[in-house]
């Protein structure tokens, strides 16, 4: 039977509060919550073993600790007739190197089903998930996204959509979506990007679509009745699709990009920009992965204003490291050396280029 779609009769629920806890927040963002439960790996025969709010943390001894479901939530219950677990507030839910935050979680016992809801955030070694909603088998790690968007670290490629589903850690399968390899912000729209009704990804091989667009802007420009898109295991070293452009104020712009994979955990890009009617410079960025909790990005843009007869620079970026799953260190810095030179560089199209804050 899919676990997905497991269903049961409905018995009289008989619930039994195990946790509560408040939730306080810090200018660095410190967060704890009680009711903490370890949990074996699904399906067990015996029942949840949990301890009240009031009582010492106690951690049941596992075969294997790092195979152990662990639920951390501001509140928390235990269905004995329906053998539902049920977390509510700030939940966080971690097993090995997969971590999810969600609002609310309901994991059944017998199926191995969790079903999240409410700002979804799946994260592991090779994939950063967001959803409304996202159901996972805790034993095959197989995951089910509604109205989510998924993000292959390995080739920094995003994926959309209205349903989305997780076979294995390379194999995927979107509906109704979009996928790009272009970067953007939050609530910014990437450059260019494909939009179709059903795709198949094998990381390592290739993503094929049938009834596909290209986006230029989130605008429809080109219609690809089959497309075929290579996607490698890894990021390689090499030169990026040129920017060319033109406009009045800056003339023809020119921009070539040059990425460079230092390892698996670090990469470069250096990418200089000439503007006719304005100058030279570039930008060159930084970004690195030191482990699982501690990560940065740095980029450094300027070019000689000809115009303005001044060399004209900015240094922008960021460093989060978790110290624990409940407390978060985050560092930024934004230095220009004028007022104006952000809305240059806008206009430039170096801005798009900015680490994300």
């Amino acid at each position: 039977m899919n676990p997905f779609w497991d269903s049961r009769p409905q018995a009289r629920h008989a619930r039994r509060v195990v946790g509560t806890g408040v939730l306080c927040t810090a200018q660095i963002m410190f967060m704890m919550a009680s009711g903490v439960h370890a949990l074996p790996m699904f399906p067990v025969s015996e029942p949840l073993e949990t301890e009240r709010a009031s009582s010492p943390h106690v951690t049941p001894e596992q075969p294997d600790a790092a195979s152990a479901l662990r639920i951390t939530a501001e509140r928390t219950e235990f269905d004995q007739v329906t053998e539902e677990f049920k977390a509510v507030g700030s939940v966080v839910v971690t097993q090995g190197t997969v971590r999810l935050t969600a609002d609310r979680a309901v994991l059944h016992k017998l199926s191995g089903r969790l079903t999240a809801t409410g700002h979804v955030h799946l994260e592991d070694q090779v994939n950063d998930v967001w959803a409304e909603e996202l159901t996972i088998n805790v034993n095959t790690e197989s995951v089910l996204v509604v109205n989510g968007k998924i993000f292959l670290k390995e080739t920094g490629t995003w994926f959309r959509g209205r349903l989305l589903q997780r076979f294995s850690e390379t194999h995927y399968r979107v509906k109704d979506g979009t996928f790009t390899n272009c970067e953007a912000d939050d609530g910014q729209i990437p450059d260019w990007s494909f939009s179709f009704q059903d795709v198949d990804v094998e990381q390592g091989g290739n993503v094929f679509a049938k009834d596909t667009w290209l986006n230029i802007r989130n605008q429809p420009v080109l219609p690809v009745p089959v497309l075929r898109y290579p996607m490698p295991n890894a990021r390689k070293t090499g030169f990026l699709v040129p920017t060319i452009g033109f406009d009045n104020v800056l003339g023809v712009q020119y921009r070539q990009g040059f990425y460079w994979a230092l390892s698996p955990s670090q990469d470069l890009t250096i990418a200089p920009q000439i503007l006719t009617k304005r100058g030279q410079g570039g930008d060159v960025k930084y970004r690195y992965v030191l482990n699982r909790r501690s990560r940065g990005q740095w980029l450094i843009n300027a070019f000689n204003d000809t115009k303005a007869d001044q060399t004209r620079a900015q240094v922008t970026g960021g460093h989060v490291h978790h110290v624990q799953d409940d407390f978060l260190i985050q560092a930024k810095i934004n230095y220009a050396t004028d007022r104006r030179l952000l809305r240059d560089l806008s206009a430039s199209g170096i801005s798009r280029a900015l680490p994300s804050q």
